[in-house]
C-alpha cells in the first residue's frame, strides 16, 4: 500500500498499523483517541448501510438471515483493519434516496451498497474510492432483444432504476419514459415480466439476477458509462478518509480484493477482472 499521500506522523502511524493488522498481527491496531478508527474500535462495531436484495453484491440470505456478496466481504475486511469482529457489524438496509441523510445523521457510519462515486455525491458526503468498477449497460427481456439495436431504440421505452441512480440522467436524456422503484430488485422482475422495456444499470447489480430472472438479457447497445463504486462515510473526517483509501489499497495490494471478485462474480458469469486504481481524494 502507498502511504505517500498520508501527510504527517499521525497519518502514517495510521497506515502502518493498517498494514500491520493486515499482515496478521494478533494485537489490534492502535489508533490516536480522537479517530472514528479509534471510536469505531472502542465500541466493536460498525453501522453499515447497504441493500439486500442484490445477488453477489449485498443480498440477505433467506436462510441464514445474514447478508452476503462483494460489498460485504469488503466491509468485513475494512472492519478486520479497525481491530473489528465482522460478527460485530450492523447492517442496515437503506434506500438509494436515504444514503446521504443516513451518514449525515449519524444513523450509519459507512455506506457500501454499490454506491456510485459523483461529484454531486462528494458534496454531500465523503467517498473513498473506487474500490471496484461497473459497466452501466441496457438490460432488456429476451423477447425485445432485437427492438434495441442502437440507443435512439430507448427513445419513448420504459426504462426503470432506482430514482437517484447513475443511470437515471441517461434514461432522461436518452427521452425514455423513467420508472422509478427503491428495490432494484422489483425493477429487475418488473423487466422479467414485461412491465417495462428495460433497465439501465451496472452490470455487476444486473448480473447476479440472471440465475434468477433467466429472461433478462444484455441488450446490443454499448456500455454507457463506466461507474466506480466508493465507501460512503460523514464528509469532512479527513482523517477517516485517508485510512479508507490507504485500507483498500491494501486490500488490493494483499490479493484479497482478487478473491473477492473470482468468489462472488465469476459464479454469475462474470469474467475475470483487476482491481481499480484508488483515488487519493473522497
Amino acid at each position: 500500500m502507498s502511504v505517500r499521500i498520508l501527510a504527517g506522523s499521525t497519518l502514517l502511524a495510521i497506515a502502518a498499523s493498517a498494514l500491520c493488522f493486515s499482515a496478521g498481527a494478533k494485537e489490534k491496531p492502535k489508533f490516536p483517541p480522537d479517530t472514528t478508527m479509534a471510536k469505531l474500535q472502542a465500541k466493536s462495531n460498525v453501522l453499515v448501510g447497504t441493500k439486500f436484495d442484490t445477488p453477489a453484491v449485498n443480498i440477505k440470505n433467506p436462510i441464514t438471515g445474514k447478508v452476503e456478496g462483494f460489498n460485504i466481504d469488503m466491509t468485513n475486511a475494512l472492519a478486520k483493519r479497525m481491530g473489528i469482529d465482522p460478527n460485530n457489524i450492523e447492517y442496515s438496509e437503506v434506500i438509494s434516496a436515504n444514503r446521504e441523510a443516513s451518514l449525515q445523521g449519524g444513523l450509519t457510519d459507512i455506506n457500501l451498497s454499490g454506491y456510485v462515486i459523483t461529484d454531486k455525491r462528494r458534496a454531500a458526503v465523503g467517498m473513498a474510492g473506487p474500490y471496484v468498477y461497473t459497466n452501466l449497460r441496457l438490460f432488456v427481456h429476451k423477447d425485445n432483444y432485437n427492438k434495441f439495436n442502437t440507443v435512439e431504440d430507448i427513445k419513448g421505452k420504459t426504462i426503470c432504476h432506482t430514482p437517484t441512480g447513475s443511470g437515471v440522467p441517461i434514461i432522461r436524456k436518452l427521452g425514455a419514459q423513467f420508472v422509478p422503484f427503491d428495490d432494484i430488485g422489483v425493477c429487475m422482475l418488473q423487466v422479467a415480466n414485461k412491465q417495462v422495456d428495460g433497465v439501465i444499470i451496472g452490470d455487476l447489480l444486473a448480473t447476479g439476477f440472471f440465475k434468477q430472472y433467466p429472461q433478462i438479457v444484455v441488450a446490443k447497445t454499448a456500455p454507457f458509462d463506466k461507474d466506480g463504486w466508493g465507501v460512503g462515510f460523514k464528509k469532512g473526517d479527513e482523517t477517516f478518509c485517508k485510512y479508507l483509501i490507504g485500507a483498500l489499497r491494501d486490500i488490493i495490494a494483499t490479493g484479497e480484493w482478487q478473491k473477492m471478485w473470482d468468489a462472488n462474480f465469476l459464479p454469475v458469469g462474470l469474467p475475470k477482472d483487476s482491481p481499480p486504481t484508488v483515488q487519493d481524494h473522497c
